[in-house]
């Protein structure tokens, strides 16, 4: 399920736009860098919600859910991650690839650059 959610905000985020989420915390820090580098998201991962990171209106429902994970998994704190996307969506890659095309009939050098 994280795959496929993954791969659709990809498939349709713009080069250089900003993705913010959480991973499951089953997932380890790196596993989740790991996974999230696999869909050309450059990220960091923090975890949040731990009796230091607690903060703001979420701090008494991140308390409650601390207790819960801690018990059941060991790990209490969420995984939030900040990503700058590193590919072209499908519409971007779709019009550089009419572009590409169209220069190739008019025999035009296109380096790839639309400037």
């Amino acid at each position: 399920a994280v795959r496929q959610l993954l791969s659709d905000v990809t498939d349709g985020a713009a080069f250089n736009s900003l993705v913010l989420g959480e991973v499951p915390t089953v997932m380890g820090k790196q596993e989740a860098v790991s996974l999230l580098a696999e869909f050309g998201l450059l990220s960091t991962v923090l975890n949040i919600g731990g009796e230091v990171t607690g903060y703001g209106r979420w701090a008494e429902e991140d308390s409650k859910a601390l207790a819960a994970r801690s018990s059941s998994s060991g790990d209490a704190h969420r995984r939030l991650f900040a990503s700058q996307v590193m590919r072209l969506s499908l519409a971007q890659m779709g019009i550089y690839s009419s572009h590409s095309a169209a220069a190739m009939d008019v025999d035009e050098d296109f380096e790839g650059s639309f400037s």
